[in-house]
């Protein structure tokens, strides 16, 4: 089919959608009533109405110099808005904002702002000795000749105050407060342990607000509101001392305290001393220090005389008060004494004329009134106590539950047909030949072994060994070392072995013969037999640990086994050259051939092997697999050993 134009003169309608190829001319309009999707460029020359949903994007990619400018709602530019200020501000603009900034001519009122270095009447603020400043409302305080710093309030209900400060540490405050009736000068201190002292000698220029001497702190008012003044002139006369009030102290003139404590004596010059004195000032004073006046003193002499020469019973007529006679006292002792019976078991009586109080103890059967059953507990008739059960030292006692708080011993046998569970267990002693564990065990979630416990550190840390099947595996496992508290103190108890614990390790078991099939045999044989592990700086041997040693960057340190055991081995072999650089081998605590010294391998071309015999690494070595004149070489003329021990050492392993 030709391909030709395809053109609508009056309207086109499209019901679903309409892919155009190439371009698509519409010469009216265009009206879409849901979406539109062009994938490729759409040159619009008259309106576009409707929501766009690019607009944002598209948007984005534009700046103001795609605008074309309003000809009122100009483009900001720096050159437009230097003329229109140049224009704006003069001094007719700035006149009402003075209160933001400080003229000379005028007197202002600063609202948080900072004067610096202020110049006042043409005479600069600072440095200068005379003149007044004034921050406040009030412009007619002092005169030419007083210099003086006011700060007065706005307004009658304010107060001031004046600020002394450290920059960022504390704010003392001077300041009034109150009205004109009532009205109080405030010391105001920041903090609880600022203190108040008026001193001497500060000086001038510059001025120095510590004393040269504590001598000069003429008062001090603590942090606690204890007052200190530094004069310790003697109160000689009413007008001298270090404190001297002319009307008194306290409300009525009366001086109130706890104490007052005087070095000398306390002396009322023009009136009477009165209080109460304290035992402690009594202490030093007696009868003997007071004249005696008509009121004689009392002396044990002067009442006996008296007594015993004027007062007789004979001489005392006898009244409602009589005489004392043993018949009379005897009688009226008796008839005095009462018993009252308040009820309850047995009786009780008194006889006054004999003064006999008879007591009658309760009878059996009020006693047996007092008791009663409870459960499981019989009582007759006759007072017989009984149980359920016989529970005689030959009988069999059954009973649900128990519960013993002290030890239970078992003379026979102990049969428990349920669950046993024993917190502590000191001793196990069994008799039949299998120990089952999990018993109860249905699934395979639970980790099966035996468990011990001991510590390195007295019992602060709790260490673990052990050996267990693990239940994700089905292998058996020898371990030592595990830090895992749930074990102990777990809520319920752990039931599995965490393999990954804090210091888990395998341990070694020792066997005389080992059965079975063993899957790891191939390759740990092929380990210990012929495998070198290369090393080319320092490390610890272990047991059976066959190294090549590379000194070719340089020599290093290999340090033997601590606490060896007999029949311990390490091997070492060289794959440079010891000749080059040399292997320095650590005794670790053991001696080497009988010497307390560690051993140089300077000997190129060799293997040493060193096996633990008789509390001692001895040496045994084979030296040089090629050289300059033969199979073995003459790498032995050429070695040097640090020591003559050394020497005969190797001289010894080489035979």
């Amino acid at each position: 089919m030709a391909v030709k134009d395809f053109k609508v003169r009056k309207g086109l309608f499209v019901g679903d959608s309409a892919t155009i190829g190439t371009n698509l001319t519409v010469g009216g309009n265009s009206v879409v009533t849901g979406n539109m999707t062009v994938s490729g460029t759409a040159n619009i020359t008259g309106g576009l109405t409707g929501a766009y949903g690019g607009f944002d994007s598209d948007f984005s990619l534009k700046n103001t110099a795609d605008l074309t400018e309003h000809n009122t709602k100009l483009y900001y530019t720096t050159a437009r808005v230097d003329s229109a200020i140049t224009v704006k501000v003069d001094s007719a603009f700035l006149d009402p904002l003075t209160p933001t900034y400080i003229r000379t001519t005028r007197s202002q009122t600063l609202t948080n702002k900072t004067i610096v270095d202020p110049i006042i009447d043409s005479t600069p603020m600072f440095g200068q000795q005379f003149g007044g400043v004034s921050f406040n409302m009030d412009t007619n305080l002092g005169d030419s000749t007083q210099a003086l710093l006011s700060f007065i309030s706005k307004d009658s209900l304010d107060g001031s105050g004046l600020v002394l400060g450290v920059k960022n540490q504390q704010n003392h405050i001077i300041g009034t407060r109150g009205n004109s009736a009532s009205n109080k000068l405030v010391i105001g201190l920041d903090g609880t342990n600022s203190q108040i002292n008026i001193i001497r000698n500060v000086g001038k220029n510059p001025v120095s607000l510590s004393p040269p001497s504590a001598a000069d702190d003429l008062i001090t008012i603590s942090n606690t509101g204890r007052i200190s003044t530094n004069d310790a002139t003697e109160a000689a006369t009413q007008t001298s001392g270090s404190i001297v009030t002319v009307g008194g102290i306290g409300a009525g003139k009366n001086i109130r305290g706890e104490d007052i404590i005087a070095a000398s004596n306390v002396k009322a010059l023009a009136g009477e001393l009165q209080g109460t004195l304290s035992a402690a000032s009594l202490g030093t004073r007696s009868t003997t220090d007071l004249p005696e006046g008509t009121n004689l003193y009392y002396l044990d002499t002067r009442v006996d005389s008296y007594i015993n020469a004027s007062i007789f019973t004979t001489d005392v007529t006898e009244g409602s008060n009589l005489y004392y006679t043993t018949a009379r006292a005897d009688s009226a002792a008796k008839r005095a004494i009462s018993v009252s019976d308040g009820g309850g078991d047995g009786s009780m009586t008194y006889n006054n004329s004999t003064g006999v109080i008879s007591y009658v103890g309760p009878s059996p059967a009020e006693v047996r009134s007092h008791f009663s059953q409870g459960t499981g507990v019989t009582l007759s008739g006759a007072g017989q106590i009984s149980i359920g059960q016989p529970v005689g030292t030959t009988d069999s006692v059954q009973f649900n539950a128990m519960s013993v708080n002290n030890d239970v011993v078992v003379y026979g046998n102990l049969t428990v047909s349920g669950t046993q569970t024993s917190n502590a267990q000191a001793d196990l002693s069994v008799t039949n030949s299998l120990i089952k564990v999990a018993d109860s065990n249905s699934a395979d979630t639970v980790d099966i072994g035996i468990v011990g416990r001991y510590s390195k550190d007295g019992g602060t840390t709790i260490r673990r060994a052990g050996f267990f099947r693990d239940a994700d595996n089905g292998e058996w496992y020898a371990f030592s070392n595990l830090v895992q508290d749930g074990i102990d103190s777990g809520t319920p108890t752990d039931q599995t072995i965490n393999v990954g614990g804090t210091d888990w390790e395998l341990a070694t078991w020792n066997f005389g013969k080992l059965r079975g099939t063993y899957l790891g045999f191939d390759s740990d044989f092929a380990a210990f037999s012929s495998n070198y592990v290369v090393y080319t700086s320092g490390f610890t041997a272990v047991n059976a640990g066959r190294y090549a040693l590379n000194t070719s960057g340089g020599g290093f340190t290999v340090t033997l086994p601590a606490n060896p055991q007999t029949g311990d081995y390490v091997r070492l072999i060289d794959v440079a050259n010891f000749s080059t650089n040399s292997v320095t081998v650590n005794r670790n605590g053991s001696t080497i051939e009988g010497f307390a010294e560690n051993f140089v391998l300077d000997l190129g071309q060799s293997i040493i092997e060193f096996i633990y015999i008789n509390s001692n690494w001895q040496i045994y070595t084979s030296i040089g697999q090629r050289g300059p004149k033969g199979d073995k070489g003459d790498s032995a003329d050429a070695s040097n050993f640090s020591t003559r021990a050394q020497t005969i050492a190797f001289s010894v392993a080489l035979g």
